[in-house]
């Protein structure tokens, strides 16, 4: 695997339809490159989602975080042979990831955050349902802080 190209778009995205291009073939190729940067570096990955970007995306982020086992470890590849942190993220420090960008989204449409809630419950057409303790455990932490 190459060093995956990355375009802003990836954190701006937005399911809308074009007169050239619909919103599955758009969805498709963002897609495409969260899953490629995903592979290619978990820690990258993850700490893009702290950037400035579409609630949508954030969501769908989260969605792939919690929805691809934490092995632990940095992607270290053949391709990526010096990843961001080679030790990788512990699900705990994900998990603060997820929490804060909900946190985030909820200051500013607490219906958006509850829909991303629901993108892991599986309402998405584009997102199956994540059925695993942690995305349980973010999901009761957010409704029900402290």
């Amino acid at each position: 695997m190459t060093e995956p190209v990355l375009d802003s778009g990836i954190l701006q995205y937005v399911p809308k339809g074009a007169y050239y291009e619909g919103t599955d073939q758009q969805y498709d190729t963002v897609k495409d490159v969260w899953d490629r940067l995903l592979a290619y570096d978990r820690v990258l990955f993850a700490l893009l989602s702290l950037l400035n970007g579409s609630h949508f995306s954030k969501g769908m982020i989260s969605h792939l975080l919690l929805s691809n086992p934490n092995e632990g470890k940095g992607m270290i590849t053949k391709d990526n042979p010096n990843p961001l942190v080679p030790a990788g993220l512990d699900d705990e420090f994900e998990k603060n990831i997820i929490l804060f960008n909900l946190s985030k989204i909820s200051e500013d449409s607490m219906p958006r955050a509850l829909k991303n809630l629901m993108i892991l419950a599986g309402s998405d057409s584009n997102a199956k349902r994540v059925n695993n303790s942690r995305t349980k455990k973010i999901i009761l932490e957010f409704i029900q802080p402290g």
